[in-house]
């Protein structure tokens, strides 16, 4: 089937405008630090946009912040999820964002939040290999694949490749 380039649906998960491009799918995957073989509860993306890639998370849905981290500074393993938030919004449903640029997130534990808020920058914290964001959806404790419900379309691998290739050539630059 090969990667996929996704774009966003209903609900918006970054503030600027441009593609999302997802760098890693929910399922089993070879771990790209650990190089173990293990399940992958979300998918990673990030946001591909002519600019800086400075890009503001927002939050899917509406809920209450139940778990923020925010003291991760860089890569490490003890703690692989880096600055991340856990939303609570209801009816089983919770939205985990890792990974998050040290100093940006905008919120704290218990806030209230509208679908919409900004929660902070896209970063590389945790046991990451580059800047993007790990979004994960959970439903009564059950990880689900958030790609039907966030994001939808493919497009041509070729670009796709010249999209990644682009974006690791600025992530070196950085």
């Amino acid at each position: 089937m090969g990667r996929q380039r996704y774009y966003l649906k209903k609900n918006r998960i970054f503030l600027e405008t441009g593609d999302v491009i997802q760098t890693s799918s929910f399922g089993v995957r070879i771990h790209p630090v650990t190089k173990e073989r293990k399940a992958h509860h979300g998918i990673d993306c990030c946001l591909w946009t002519d600019q800086c890639m400075e890009a503001t998370i927002l939050a899917i849905a509406a809920g209450r912040v139940v778990h923020c981290e925010t003291d991760v500074s860089g890569f490490d393993k003890e703690r692989p999820a880096g600055n991340n938030i856990s939303i609570d919004h209801g009816n089983g449903y919770v939205s985990r964002y890792f990974h998050f640029e040290p100093g940006t997130i905008r919120v704290k534990l218990g806030d209230e939040l509208s679908a919409g808020a900004p929660l902070g920058y896209m970063g590389k914290t945790g046991m990451s290999t580059g800047e993007h964001l790990h979004f994960q959806l959970e439903h009564n404790g059950k990880p689900i694949d958030p790609r039907g419900l966030l994001l939808t379309g493919s497009f041509n691998r070729i670009r796709w490749l010249f999209a990644l290739l682009t974006l690791k050539l600025r992530i070196l630059v950085h």
